[in-house]
């Protein structure tokens, strides 16, 4: 696996966006900056928040990525919705204590907020894309 060369040149332009506006591009030496501590690029650090990079490293865009699935490279058949499984999730093949109606307990139901679901507590503290 991979990242696309495109999103990589996409990345680098944010990054390189991002830190025009800070102090970490003035003139200094540094090990977060490229050319051992020299250059004027910064790569060592998130272009962004602590909390806007545990958001984005969450969940990836994986359509981002170029695949290569075991055996591919010597001419073997990969089926790419291998993840699929067999139709049977582990609660109902694996466990005899497994609740396989969990869905329908009290706590688990997703009941929509009023007026709008995003304006729901939970929303406000995490982002919505969680």
């Amino acid at each position: 696996m991979e990242v696309q060369k495109r999103r990589v040149k996409d990345f680098s332009k944010i990054i390189d966006h991002y830190f025009q506006k800070t102090v970490y591009v003035d003139d200094c030496s540094s090990w977060y900056r490229s050319n051992g501590g020299k250059g004027d690029r910064v790569t060592g650090l998130w272009p962004g928040s602590a909390l806007h990079a545990m958001e984005c490293l969450r969940s990836p865009r994986w359509e981002d990525f170029d695949y290569v699935c075991e055996g591919e490279d010597s001419g073997e058949e990969c089926n790419r919705l291998a993840w699929l499984g067999n139709g049977w999730s582990i609660a109902q093949v694996d466990s005899q204590e497994a609740e396989v109606a969990h869905f329908l307990q009290p706590g688990m139901v997703d009941i929509p907020a009023e007026p709008l679901p995003e304006e729901t507590n939970i929303f406000k503290m995490r982002p919505f894309s969680y």
